[in-house]
């Protein structure tokens, strides 16, 4: 009887195999398109085009280190910064002792997009008020930045140079705030081919150069505004064309350096409220020398809500920022041998030698994978977890984040947990088919270099999703 199943889902594969072909061969004829579809209960691999060959996954990859972190994290896991003082707090509000943040790396620090966490110039106004309230009025001592000590690059060798200014190739440092990007305004409502005003930057970022190499285009064109120079650097070159006809054009700059631009605004924010101290300093692993009293701590959401809104609005700074604490966890700093310890957990080598992976969220286009690979994690971490729903971890496909216009056009479209990832000339999705039997199956999807347009590269996934979820 077993066999008899398997022959008829082999004739079903070949089906399926049969109506892609030529979609297959008019997508990518001088590129690789690589695809792995994967029966979850059983592990076979019921369709492999290209599976072995490796790809450049894009922002799929961020689906190992997100889901990986349940495991070494644990799901409830939450980010969490201190803010407390040491030493003896006088009847006069005279601290004999230092004031100190510790930081945990928390990417939602400050981050305008969690619902709880407040804006920049917010967050340092109830900072600030906390330390008065707490009845502290002159520190006779130290402000300490406490982070832990950078051994993860913010940004990674491969990442591109053009990127590495920009709001999404920050980087994920020992202290993330404000996400770690600023916004530059413009007026673009000048001549076509003219250079559109900066009216300002926020926020104000101490040190920051401008060099505004933008002309305006079309008012069709959209954002097409590169700024390079990335980490340290405190001199943005923009490159680019912007739109025209704005009062109020934003693009979003990555802060240089994070910990130093929170160093700068406490600094400024207690100078505010006349908070006397005698200096304020960043320091790797404070050990406090006396005895402590809280003032707050602050947590993240927790870690499954992170791995949702990552996964759902492809967030590089939330993806780096688990990686670098799977590092911090594990005490694996080389990307490649923390990719090695999550495959070796899964069992998955030495079947898969091949991988060149160096970060977390997939900005590199030097990261190197197989669909077969990826599909095989996919199987082998649901097993591990029948407990958590797969909407738990990615986004609904024609509903959610990034994959909402994927399967737009279905009346009846397909049940299918996704991430999409995108980069020039990478096209790229993976997750979960259930099916409308209710097999479930785990499918990795990428296009590299191939010669159609995203369109239909975008339409060859919705159709050979679409037959695998009615013909399962």
């Amino acid at each position: 009887m077993r066999g008899f199943i398997v022959l008829l889902l082999w004739l079903s594969v070949f089906e399926i195999h049969g109506q892609v072909n030529n979609d297959l061969t008019e997508i990518c004829n001088q590129g690789i398109l690589s695809i792995s579809v994967r029966e979850v209960s059983t592990g076979e691999e019921i369709f492999s085009h290209q599976s072995s060959k490796l790809i450049t996954p894009a922002s799929i990859l961020k689906i190992i280190p997100t889901f990986e972190s349940v495991d070494i994290l644990g799901k409830e896991f939450r980010f969490k910064s201190e803010l407390f003082y040491e030493g003896e707090l006088s009847t006069d509000g005279t601290l004999a002792g230092n004031l100190v943040f510790q930081s945990d790396g928390d990417p939602t620090l400050a981050s305008k997009r969690i619902d709880t966490s407040d804006s920049i110039q917010t967050f340092f106004e109830k900072f600030t008020r906390l330390i008065k309230n707490k009845g502290i009025h002159c520190i006779d001592g130290n402000v300490i930045i406490s982070v832990n000590p950078q051994k993860i690059y913010p940004q990674a060798p491969g990442w591109p140079a053009n990127d590495l200014g920009n709001y999404y190739a920050a980087g994920s440092w020992s202290l993330n705030v404000n996400e770690n990007e600023f916004e530059i305004h413009f007026d673009t409502r000048k001549a076509i081919g003219e250079k559109p005003e900066i009216n300002s930057i926020l926020p104000n970022i101490h040190g920051l150069e401008i060099i505004n190499q933008l002309a305006i285009d079309k008012a069709d064109t959209g954002d097409q505004a590169y700024i390079f120079n990335g980490a340290y650097s405190f001199t943005k070159v923009i490159n680019g064309t912007l739109p025209q006809g704005h009062k109020d054009f934003i693009i979003r700059g990555a802060i240089p350096d994070p910990p130093l631009f929170f160093k700068q605004e406490l600094e400024k924010y207690l100078n505010n409220v006349n908070i006397a101290f005698n200096k304020i300093e960043i320091v790797e692993n404070y050990i406090p020398q006396s005895t402590t009293e809280k003032i707050k701590t602050y947590e993240s959401p927790s870690l499954i809500d992170i791995i949702k809104l990552t996964n759902t609005e492809s967030i590089n700074l939330y993806a780096d920022a688990i990686f670098n604490k799977l590092a911090e966890k594990l005490e694996l700093y080389n990307p490649d041998k923390i990719y090695q310890h999550i495959f070796n957990r899964h069992d998955l080598l030495p079947s898969h030698e091949k991988y060149h992976l160096e970060d977390g969220s997939g900005l590199s286009p030097l990261n190197k994978i197989s669909t077969s690979l990826l599909s095989e994690y996919l199987v082998d971490w649901s097993k591990r977890h029948p407990d958590i729903g797969l909407k738990s971890l990615l986004p609904i496909a024609g509903k959610e984040g990034t994959v909402t216009k994927v399967f737009r056009n279905y009346k009846s479209p397909p049940s299918v947990f996704l991430k999409s990832g995108s980069m020039n000339m990478v096209q790229s999705y993976a997750g979960y088919i259930v099916s409308k039997k209710g097999t479930i199956f785990s499918i990795a999807f990428c296009a590299n270099y191939c010669e159609q347009t995203q369109v239909d590269i975008l339409h060859t996934f919705e159709k050979f999703t679409n037959d695998i979820y009615l013909s399962k």
